[in-house]
């Protein structure tokens, strides 16, 4: 699974940026930012098996590529929730839920996400913004 990103100079150290999973990390370099990109989110997943790539793409964007979709969701929960300084207990009461734990088991990647539980949470996040999916070539 991929994310987008974009990486541009600030002042004298380049910005390596995800919005998607609101983290950021900076070098003295493009390579030195991505690989400090990279390294934040092995951390924040916290799953040794779990590889984390990025690739370049034009205008100053990059994707940045998870091999296990579900952790890949479950940051991205977990980072979103975060942003919009919600509790998972928010979460719950918001999609009319009882329970902390599935929650929990998804933003940890324990669980798999069905696209309709996916669009619950996102929407339980963040009413206000939309999942746009875009495919290339």
């Amino acid at each position: 699974m991929r994310f987008e990103g974009f990486v541009a100079l600030d002042g004298y150290r380049w910005q390596a940026k995800m919005p998607t999973l609101d983290l950021s990390a900076d070098g003295f370099s493009k390579a030195e930012a991505l690989a400090a990109l990279r390294d934040r989110v092995e951390a924040e997943i916290r799953f040794p098996d779990l590889r984390v790539y990025t690739f370049p793409t034009a205008g100053g964007r990059f994707e940045l590529e998870m091999d296990d979709a579900a952790h890949a969701l479950g940051l991205m929960l977990r980072r979103q929730r975060k942003r919009h300084r919600l509790t998972q207990a928010d979460v719950v009461r918001r999609i009319g839920q009882t329970s902390k734990n599935a929650v929990a088991r998804y933003e940890q990647g324990r669980s798999t996400l069905t696209v309709d539980k996916l669009l619950d949470l996102l929407f339980a996040i963040a009413p206000d913004r939309q999942l746009v999916c875009r495919f290339d070539d």
